[in-house]
């Protein structure tokens, strides 16, 4: 689909839920693929629309709760604004079990973007005293809430509320979500035999996320802790890893120039320059993020970030530079140069959408 299929879509089942006088579940579900293919302006007229219908309509308090999250994921959103529509909705809504993923998204976006760790830590902590609270909302509680103690450097209290989740849900997608995290936890500790026997057993887990999330970081250990290299590189760069999820971006960088400084021929070396890119570019720096990127693609033609870095590129001149012309020939270079890539099919429909084939 396309985009003007997507809102031709979004016109359709409006005026099916009207004339049939339905619930809205028709919107919901349409919302929902709108969401998984980043087209949130169409996913929140679908919750505006259902919330429309009044308190009473089943689908109520999930559109709210979705429609903040996908205004989240705009571009161009104002964090104010968005603060103000989270208080609002939820002093609509009340704070009760029904509310709790509400609750929770509020709590983990003023943690991680408005960076009000304990203004998040209160609404947690009230969260899971909530009376009746089902077991997955409580497990989604604790697990951001151990997030925010990682956060603050409280690794302990993090481990604690990790294992918690981890053995009442054994087994299951939400438990193997918080073995990944421990996991993490005992990488950035250094702990890198512990953490790749948790990983091992984690590349088996019935989410496709969860899976790849932990071969990534197997193999970035796999690949760079062995008998014949010192672990000290890596250690530093575990070490970058945990003051980047930190925000302590600055210090990351330091860890991270050191690293490149000390052993300026490690096979960490694109890792370092692609953890860097992420950094300037969270940071809003367009240009320095753009130059770490070109100097995986003009030296590490072999490393396993090569297409990453080309893609990456190809996005900043399409979406943040509007440079057309550069973003086609990066879009090119995928197709020509890296045609094994996870990015060929996304990026052969950029090169012939920019190129102006009649697709």
């Amino acid at each position: 689909m396309i985009n003007n299929e997507f809102e031709l879509a979004f016109l359709q089942a409006k005026g099916l839920d009207r004339r049939l006088n339905e619930d809205g579940e028709r919107l919901y579900n349409l919302s929902e693929t709108y969401l998984d293919n980043d087209y949130y302006e169409l996913s929140i007229q679908c919750y505006d629309y259902i919330i429309e219908k009044g308190s009473s309509n089943y689908y109520f308090i999930d559109s709210h709760v979705k429609k903040l999250y996908a205004i989240g994921q705009l571009d161009n959103r104002d964090l104010d604004e968005l603060d103000r529509l989270y208080q609002s909705s939820i002093n609509q809504l009340g704070k009760n079990r029904l509310t709790i993923s509400l609750i929770n998204n509020y709590a983990n976006f003023k943690a991680f973007s408005l960076s009000d760790l304990d203004g998040a830590k209160e609404l947690l902590e009230e969260a899971m005293r909530i009376p009746q609270i089902s077991k997955k909302d409580l497990a989604e509680s604790k697990l951001i809430y151990a997030d925010i103690m990682l956060l603050t450097g409280n690794i302990w209290t993090s481990l604690l509320y990790y294992s918690q989740v981890e053995k009442d849900h054994k087994e299951n997608p939400i438990g193997d979500e918080a073995k990944l995290r421990k996991a993490k936890i005992s990488y950035y500790q250094g702990d890198f035999k512990w953490a790749q026997s948790q990983l091992d057993v984690l590349k088996a887990s019935t989410s496709k996320l969860i899976a790849n999330d932990a071969m990534y970081l197997s193999l970035l250990i796999t690949d760079n802790v062995n008998l014949d290299t010192s672990i000290i590189p890596m250690t530093m760069y575990a070490r970058a890893d945990l003051l980047y999820y930190q925000k302590d971006f600055m210090a990351a960088i330091n860890t991270l120039d050191s690293i490149i400084a000390i052993y300026p021929f490690h096979n960490l070396s694109d890792e370092v320059y692609f953890r860097k890119h992420e950094i300037y570019n969270t940071l809003g720096d367009i240009e320095k993020a753009i130059t770490m990127l070109e100097v995986i693609v003009n030296n590490y033609p072999f490393d396993i970030l090569y297409d990453d870095a080309i893609f990456n590129l190809a996005n900043i001149y399409e979406y943040k530079k509007n440079d057309m012309n550069k973003a086609f020939l990066y879009y090119e270079m995928i197709l020509f140069k890296c045609s094994g890539s996870i990015y060929t099919v996304e990026s052969r429909k950029k090169y012939r959408n920019i190129r102006g084939d009649d697709l």
